[in-house]
């Protein structure tokens, strides 16, 4: 088994907000989404996926954009979303814990235009 290598705090270079979406119905019965923010200036490392043929084949990442890099957040789950300078919208499609040592998180995200 390999030695588990630290993330270099040098690699985290973004600042990414995480956000929770609340859900309530409007006056017509139409359901309105609004997103709050959960936690500010977390530091991640993005970068665009490269998914494999093979993935691309079995079509198990269709949207998969890109992955990013973080430091353990506790509640971080599927249903929320990264902000990116207040300009780019990431969905988090998979969290996963690396090695399951809750030191590094990789989280699959599909960039929102």
């Amino acid at each position: 088994m390999a030695k588990f290598q630290p993330i270099p705090s040098g690699r985290l270079r973004q600042v990414v907000q995480i956000q929770t979406v609340s859900r309530s119905k409007g006056t017509t019965g139409e359901t309105i989404e609004s997103w709050a923010t959960d936690a500010t200036k977390h530091r991640a490392h993005i970068e665009p996926s490269v998914v494999s043929e093979q993935m691309a084949a079995m079509q198990m990442t269709p949207d998969l954009t890109h992955v990013v890099t973080m430091r353990p957040v506790s509640g971080l789950e599927s249903v929320k979303r990264l902000l990116v300078n207040l300009t780019r919208v990431f969905e988090i499609v998979s969290v996963i814990d690396m090695e399951l040592r809750g030191r590094e998180t990789v989280l699959l995200c599909k960039e929102l235009l």
